[in-house]
C-alpha cells in the first residue's frame, strides 16, 4: 500500500496557521509556528499569532 501525503501547507484552507506563521508539512500532519516579531496567542500552536509593539502586544 502507498501512502501519498498531502501538502497541508501548499493550501491554506487545508491547514489552521495564523497568516503570520510559517506552516511546515511533516508527513501526514503539519505544524505552524509564528514568525518572528509576533507571539502565539494560542499555547504554540501558530494560530493566533499577534504582532509586537515596542516589546507588548
Amino acid at each position: 500500500m502507498v501512502h501519498i501525503d498531502i501538502d497541508e501547507c501548499n493550501n491554506h484552507d487545508q491547514n489552521h496557521c495564523h497568516y503570520y506563521s510559517d506552516c511546515t508539512n511533516t508527513p501526514g500532519s503539519y505544524t505552524c509556528k509564528c514568525i518572528e516579531g509576533y507571539d502565539d496567542l494560542d499555547g504554540n500552536l501558530g494560530r493566533r499569532c499577534e504582532g509586537k509593539i515596542n516589546g507588548r502586544i
